[in-house]
């Protein structure tokens, strides 16, 4: 089986603070569905929105060479942040990475409104814009540092902590990636993501199909994946 070689960040669930300022906000946004592989928006200009992801996976693409992607930001996070800003000069395009993607969208102006009104606001958008800064900075320790097995195993732990919920003892998370988004996700192929996949199933670790993925076993595979 897999060896985890290397001792890495400790990964915990993933909350979104409460905050009725920010609530307040988002629950006036229009709340749309968008099917695998749908493109959100493609941005080589000023956009006009932000987005809350609700449910699923958003892709962050090169416009240059789609099949890079620059981020991949769940439930909570926040898109297009930059777009608050006057002339942002990175141009990229936004995708559905799974099926019923769910966003919520607020209007630009709204959001630079309530930052000259509420600290708050303020605070959150910095924090949201760090968290941006540490995905990117987590993907690049995760590509020097990890084997492929492992960078798989890793970033499995964080999709289902973050996006997933308990049941009893398991942890279960729908919708699915298929094995070539991991695959791009974590900088392998897909035949190694379905070699490690078959193996974690094969010792009672995880279980998947193509509606739902559990992992059955959360210790080991957390001593898997180095954390």
């Amino acid at each position: 089986m897999i060896a985890a070689e290397t001792s890495v960040r400790k990964i915990y669930p993933i909350t979104t603070p409460v905050v009725n300022d920010w609530n307040e906000l988002f629950s006036r946004g229009v709340e749309q569905s968008y099917r695998r592989g749908q493109i959100i928006f493609s941005r080589n200009q000023q956009h006009p929105f932000v987005y809350q992801v609700v449910k699923g996976l958003v892709a962050i693409r090169s416009i240059q060479n789609t099949d890079v992607i620059l981020d991949a930001p769940g439930k909570g996070d926040l898109i297009n942040l930059d777009g608050l800003f006057q002339d942002p000069s990175e141009t990229y395009q936004a995708t559905a990475l799974t099926g019923s993607t769910i966003l919520k969208r607020v209007p630009v102006g709204d959001i630079q409104l309530a930052l000259q009104t509420r600290q708050k606001i303020n605070e959150l958008v910095h924090q949201h814009l760090l968290n941006q800064i540490k995905r990117s900075q987590d993907r690049i320790h995760d590509l020097m540092v990890l084997s492929a097995p492992e960078r798989i195993i890793h970033f499995l732990m964080q999709y289902v902590l973050k996006q997933g919920r308990p049941v009893g003892l398991e942890w279960v998370v729908q919708p699915v990636l298929t094995h070539q988004e991991i695959g791009l996700l974590t900088g392998t192929g897909r035949q190694t993501v379905t070699t490690v996949l078959n193996e974690l199933r094969a010792e009672g670790v995880v279980h998947f199909t193509r509606n739902y993925f559990i992992i059955r076993n959360l210790a080991k595979m957390t001593a898997l994946s180095g954390c």
